[in-house]
């Protein structure tokens, strides 16, 4: 057990495998932003929908979806641009799923609850 008040960084590393879908893991007590290049990325839950908002529509995108032990739960939505994008909430499953929005060599992950 760590506790990451006291511990600056801890990097833990899994075993990457296809056969049991794990992924590596990288805690750090930096802040998370959601700043990409001086453009804001805004993920939020309607009834209907998860809607992804771009600050920067000219940027091109790729939108991820896992769950929590890293399998894909849809296919990757690539070259994705414009001001917003729309994911159906029926094609999420239900549980803790993390989206992951791509652009050049920066990346924001939210994690969200269905």
């Amino acid at each position: 057990t760590f506790n990451l008040k006291e511990i600056s960084e801890i990097e833990l590393k899994l075993t990457s495998n296809e056969e049991d879908n794990r992924f590596e893991l990288h805690l750090s007590n930096s802040k998370l932003s959601a700043n990409t290049n001086s453009s804001t990325i805004n993920i939020y839950k309607t009834q209907q929908n998860t809607v992804i908002e771009f600050g920067n529509p000219g940027d091109v995108y790729t939108i991820s979806v896992v769950n929590v032990l890293g399998q894909k739960i849809i296919n990757d939505f690539t070259n994705v641009s414009g001001n917003n994008f729309v994911i159906p909430n029926a094609q999420l499953p239900q549980g803790i799923n993390i989206i992951s929005v791509r652009s050049n060599d920066q990346t924001f992950i939210r994690k969200l609850n269905y």
